[in-house]
């Protein structure tokens, strides 16, 4: 299921684990497995964000 299905939340992933095998974990739990065994992804777009906007020059003294 996780390959065919690249933008499946955790929570979606709960509830396919409930429905098709009969047991319950709590989306926590399910990222800590998946986090151990190095099998996080993340999405394009949010690598994508531009940055911070930055100070051109330090903020001028305040008297």
């Amino acid at each position: 299921m996780i390959e065919g299905q690249d933008d499946i939340t955790l929570v979606e992933l709960a509830e396919f684990l409930r429905a098709e095998h009969a047991v319950v974990f709590a989306p926590s739990t399910i990222w800590r497995f998946l986090d151990r065994h190095s099998r996080t992804f993340k999405k394009n777009s949010a690598r994508q964000r531009a940055g911070s906007a930055r100070r051109a020059r330090a903020a001028t003294r305040l008297v």
